[in-house]
């Protein structure tokens, strides 16, 4: 039993390999993927876009500059300018200006202009500066430029409107102002005037100064000559506090009085500053100098913003190659079969004894008949004729002390070219001097005698039933002439004289029953004196048991493998099968392999294609250099 081996690791390499393989499929990809794109972006309606800039700014005066300087850049100012612009009173303007819902609309066609003018319009703002670009897309382009110019003249017009709003509201606000601020002055400066008619204050105070400074001083003289109890003191100490007395009444209404003057004054500092206001506010009123200026109008684009036809077909050619390589990956992991030499040698325990490429990948004609495959016999110096000349001797290599001379040639399966594989070999064998017997024993379906053009019959089956001498059932050169290969051909081939071929014969109701019996086993034995090298075409191994039987009367089996065709379990299976049964499998053959497909056999393969081709037959027949 065959140990078991570890998965084969996949390299960088291995990808490469499988995107060569798999080229067709990644090339299909793209093709579908592209057309459909090229397709899908023929049918987008263009759409085109327009942009206004329009710039931002407040006229100053100079009253209040650096207050209103500091206040205008706020990060919030720019995005509620954008907002303004998108607003709802703006783009109704912007419809009614341009009739997009005719001259009387309903409501609901009028929500319907506006939704979709909000839908087309975008405002960006040009990096940190005050200029805001008022895009607008259309499917005409001159339908864009014409939204994107009005809706910056429409919202020029209403950042005026707004402006001149306002100023009259703050010229009306202190015109109001100062109506109370001028009524409060007038009050208290009659309140003042009359206050002041009502007494001399200042001048009283005065006499009460001057008599309360005698009376003190006059006291003050007495208390040196009297006592306390004298009673001029005591008058004069009344007097006294008569006259105190009488100086508090006079300082409150001071007090009073200059109450009322710092009333008077504030009143008249607030009126002048409201003077002042609303001459600034006549002034700002009556300029009518716009803040948003249009630096930039809108003109009819030339080319459309979508379709991107450059990107949507440079996105198409990236997603066909994913796809297709994905494809391709998937596909090489779902193939069961085995694709490079590593692999089979890997996975089987044998060896690989040769690569033999595709027949006529070079041709421009397409080989279909199996007599056209015989290569070593039309094209001798072509690479996969040396193909086979390396299989033939990589199977004598095999026991170099005693090689083998029965092999049998088999494959796990149908349609892996094996009655093509031993045709050619066998000839190559004869080419290099060996006496070679070709043995069609596929009794299934037989190729190896439509190949040399031979007939059938009589043939092995024949020899065995007894109704033919072995004489008969053997053919050689003469047969080769008279069938239907080209005799030229045949008469100019060397080495075909030692090649022999036995047709199967006819073909018996249950041919597994002929190799059942001793009969092959003795007619192998009695041609091995003959022959250097006698090779058996048998049947495919997993249909039937033809090739397992026959194993065990041959020194050697080889297994033809397709790649590509058969599952790696099946091959597996086969080999197994003809172990089981005693038969020595010494290699596998890969056989019908691109040149491309395989790295491995590409350099083998382009190095005997160089080699042959560096010369050329001329038409007469004289081979000459190529000029280099």
């Amino acid at each position: 039993m065959m140990s078991e081996k570890k998965e084969y690791e996949f390299h960088l390499y291995d990808y490469w390999r499988i995107l060569r393989r798999r080229k067709g499929i990644i090339l299909l990809a793209l093709v579908l993927v592209e057309f459909f794109t090229i397709l899908y972006t023929s049918r987008i309606t263009p759409v085109y876009r327009a942009s206004s800039s329009v710039e931002i700014e407040r006229r100053v005066t100079e009253t209040g500059f650096f207050a209103q300087f500091v206040t205008w850049y706020p990060g919030d100012i720019m995005s509620t300018e954008s907002r303004i612009i998108r607003s709802r009173p703006v783009l109704e303007a912007v419809v009614f200006s341009l009739g997009l819902a005719g001259t009387n609309p309903s409501p609901e066609e009028l929500d319907r202009q506006v939704d979709r003018l909000l839908t087309q319009t975008r405002v960006v703002r040009e990096a940190v500066s005050n200029i805001l670009n008022i895009e607008v897309t259309s499917q005409d382009p001159k339908e864009a430029a014409a939204l994107a110019n009005t809706i910056a003249h429409v919202y020029a017009e209403k950042s005026a409107e707004k402006k001149s709003e306002r100023d009259a509201l703050l010229r009306s606000f202190i015109e109001e102002q100062m109506e109370f601020a001028r009524s409060k002055l007038e009050d208290s400066e009659e309140a003042l005037r009359m206050y002041e008619q009502t007494g001399k204050i200042t001048s009283v105070k005065a006499s009460l100064e001057s008599q309360l400074a005698s009376l003190e001083l006059k006291l003050s003289e007495l208390r040196r000559n009297y006592t306390e109890s004298h009673p001029e003191v005591k008058s004069t100490r009344q007097r006294i506090e008569d006259l105190r007395g009488l100086f508090g009444t006079v300082s409150r209404q001071e007090l009073a009085s200059v109450r009322l003057k710092r009333e008077v004054t504030l009143n008249t500092e607030l009126y002048t500053l409201l003077s002042k206001k609303y001459k600034d506010a006549m002034i700002s009123e009556a300029d009518r100098a716009a803040n948003v200026h249009i630096i930039n109008p809108a003109t009819a684009p030339r080319s459309p913003v979508k379709p991107n036809k450059q990107m949507n077909y440079a996105m198409g050619i990236l997603l066909g190659l994913f796809l297709g390589i994905l494809v391709a990956i998937v596909r090489e992991n779902l193939d069961t079969s085995i694709g490079t030499i590593e692999e089979v040698e890997d996975y089987l325990q044998v060896p690989v004894l040769a690569v033999i490429p595709r027949i006529g990948e070079d041709d421009k004609r397409k080989r279909t008949s199996h007599r056209e495959k015989l290569i070593i016999f039309t094209e001798p110096k072509s690479p996969v004729a040396e193909a086979f000349r390396t299989l033939y001797t990589n199977i004598e290599m095999t026991e170099i002390e005693q090689p083998h001379k029965t092999v049998l040639f088999t494959s796990t399966s149908l349609q892996e070219g094996k009655s093509v594989v031993i045709s050619n070999t066998a000839l190559a064998a004869a080419q290099m001097g060996k006496r070679v017997l070709l043995l069609e024993t596929d009794l299934r379906k037989p190729v190896v005698h439509n190949i040399f053009g031979i007939p059938r019959e009589p043939g092995i089956t024949n020899y065995l039933f007894g109704t033919a001498s072995y004489s008969e059932i053997l053919r050689g050169t003469t047969d080769f002439l008279l069938g239907s290969l080209d005799p030229q051909k045949v008469a100019q081939s060397w080495g075909i004289e030692n090649l022999k071929v036995i047709p199967c014969g006819a073909i018996p109701p249950n041919p597994t029953e002929i190799f059942h019996s001793r009969k092959i086993a003795n007619f192998l034995e009695k041609v091995k004196k003959d022959f250097d090298l006698i090779l058996l075409d048998s049947a495919p191994v997993l249909p039937v048991a033809d090739s397992a039987i026959l194993a065990t009367s041959v020194d050697c089996v080889v297994l033809v493998y397709k790649v590509g065709v058969t599952a790696r379990g099946a091959l597996r299976r086969a080999k197994l099968q003809l172990e089981q049964a005693r038969g020595k499998v010494i290699g596998i053959i890969l056989n019908d392999i691109r040149a491309s497909e395989m790295m491995d056999t590409g350099y083998y393969y382009h190095y005997y294609h160089k080699y042959y081709s560096d010369e050329t037959e001329t038409p007469s027949g004289d081979s000459k250099k190529k000029e280099k």
